[in-house]
């Protein structure tokens, strides 16, 4: 629920990308990855979480080089009561990294690049696959390690194959 409308949704999210959930405080935030289209630049929206309700706490434009930046995936990479660090997966293959001070409401999170994710020679019992023609989407971060789920999609033989491929972000 909207806590600052009561209404069932909110209509300044656009095209929701990618989620993920943080705690910091004691108190459970939801952090959305968003962009009203495919040519403006995306943006963070941080909701807090109380019960069922979220509150609209913040909201990041970002940017890379100066530019429009409109990833397809974001995680929370690391977090405290003073800064959270995103990581930023676009081009199919490029992991950024940004941050900014968690008290702000509102700001620019500048990104750099932060690796390239190599799917083509990936290991699956024993022996390499390439999985490029596969799409991915969204991450998510434990700790060191990146998961992106790759879906068959362009393939008629991988149509309907997908996996979760984990990139030690400590190689990177």
């Amino acid at each position: 629920k909207n806590g600052e409308t009561n209404k069932s949704y909110f209509s300044n999210l656009g095209h929701a990308n990618d989620m993920d959930f943080a705690v910091v405080d004691g108190k459970e935030y939801l952090f959305v990855l968003a962009s009203a289209s495919d040519t403006e630049t995306g943006c963070i929206v941080v909701f807090e979480i109380r019960d069922d309700t979220l509150y609209q706490r913040a909201r990041y434009t970002l940017s890379y080089n100066g530019g429009k930046f409109n990833p397809s995936g974001m995680a929370v990479y690391k977090i405290n009561s003073e800064t959270v660090t995103f990581l930023f997966k676009w081009s199919y293959i490029t992991i950024s990294t940004g941050s900014i001070s968690f008290q702000a409401t509102s700001g620019n999170i500048p990104v750099t690049i932060k690796c390239y994710l190599d799917s083509t020679q990936v290991p699956i019992n024993g022996l390499p696959r390439d999985f490029t023609p596969f799409a991915n989407q969204g991450i998510d971060v434990h700790g060191e390690m990146l998961y992106t789920t790759y879906a068959g999609c362009y393939d008629i033989a991988t149509v309907h194959q997908s996996l979760i491929l984990g990139f030690d972000l400590t190689k990177a």
